[in-house]
């Protein structure tokens, strides 16, 4: 425990990002996960709403992007406590679903199908965390190749990596199934080198001011969300080329967002505890149990029902519900996590 109170202050700022990383998932998630995209009808009688979803998905579609660039930023270590805590927090959240679940829905269910989603092995199940895991057991290998290669090696290997992912991995998605439109541990790795890169060799286009980052993010997110809403009135199909993971603009704009946290600097231990609990908020929201029939379905409905500043004030206080219940429970898996930990001799 006192080992604790010597360990340096985590930088602040990108703690922060962590978290605005987490809830713009949760906006995501609410936006046209839980909701539809705008139809072509929809995009001449309500104009107005039609913009503003699009708008929101441009904003927020960078969230998964920041978080394998983020971790690319400052490296993965590999370690198996670290793993094994990960693991842990996994299945705690799992087993917290599946008893909320049946909390709610005491008729619901079996035992197989039960055990098959705590331990993730339907395609349905936390597809992060499995696309997080192969990063991770690649992780010290990657790091090798980072350490031994020179920079123009490793800028090759990006400028090849990204050439092909786009090709085959975004202007024809199902070219390669490996990229999976970027819900694949192959897209992880390529976003992970590219946050090493950025961290290790800061190119001249990443060293401007951060007020420039920000411009840049902002325009990519105006001209997706111009872009996408004529196309779409126009009957032009192209919605999901510029909302995937694998999209060059989504990567590009998620970068910059990153560098603009990285040229500010201060100090919050609030922020610092509620980051490191944020991952828990996706465990949460986005577990198979709750998803689709509570957290979408509710956003859903309001949608469907509401007058649009009522849904957005009621989806606003709901998100920043499920957000700070999530970090809540976190707190007691990390409690119970410490109280496991010290029946077990530490290893050097």
């Amino acid at each position: 425990m006192n080992s604790q109170t010597h360990k340096p202050l985590r930088d602040s700022n990108m703690e922060l990002l962590r978290i605005i990383a987490m809830l713009l998932v949760m906006v995501v998630h609410a936006n046209f996960r839980a909701l539809p995209v705008p139809s072509v009808d929809e995009c001449h009688t309500d104009v107005s709403s039609s913009i503003l979803r699009f708008a929101t998905e441009s904003i927020s579609i960078i969230c998964v992007n920041l978080f394998v660039i983020l971790s690319g930023w400052y490296g993965i270590k590999f370690k198996v406590s670290r793993l094994t805590e990960f693991l842990f927090q996994v299945l705690f959240f799992s087993v917290v679903c599946c008893a909320l679940y049946y909390a709610l829905n005491p008729s619901g269910g079996s035992i197989v199908s039960d055990v098959a989603n705590i331990l993730l092995l339907k395609q349905s199940n936390y597809w992060f965390v499995k696309a997080y895991l192969g990063l991770y057991i690649f992780a010290p290998v990657l790091n090798a190749f980072v350490d031994r290669a020179a920079k123009r090696e490793f800028r090759l290997f990006l400028v090849s990596f990204f050439v092909l992912q786009s090709l085959y991995g975004w202007i024809s998605p199902n070219a390669a199934p490996y990229f999976e439109s970027g819900y694949s541990a192959i897209s992880f790795i390529g976003l992970y080198m590219l946050g090493r890169y950025a961290k290790l060799y800061p190119e001249r286009v990443w060293s401007l001011n951060k007020s420039l980052d920000m411009c840049i993010y902002a325009g990519i997110a105006l001209f997706t969300t111009i872009a996408v809403f004529v196309a779409q009135r126009l009957g032009i199909d192209v919605v999901w080329r510029f909302y995937i993971y694998t999209s060059p603009l989504v990567i590009i704009a998620a970068l910059h967002f990153l560098l603009f946290f990285s040229k500010i600097h201060f100090a919050s231990r609030l922020i610092n505890w509620v980051a490191a609990s944020c991952f828990g908020v996706y465990l949460l929201h986005s577990n198979s149990y709750l998803a689709k029939p509570y957290y979408d379905n509710i956003i859903l409905a309001w949608f469907e029902e509401a007058e649009r500043g009522a849904f957005v004030a009621r989806s606003a206080v709901f998100v920043a519900t499920v957000f700070v219940a999530a970090i809540l429970i976190d707190k007691l898996r990390a409690y119970l996590w410490e109280r496991i930990t010290t029946l077990f001799p530490k290893s050097n």
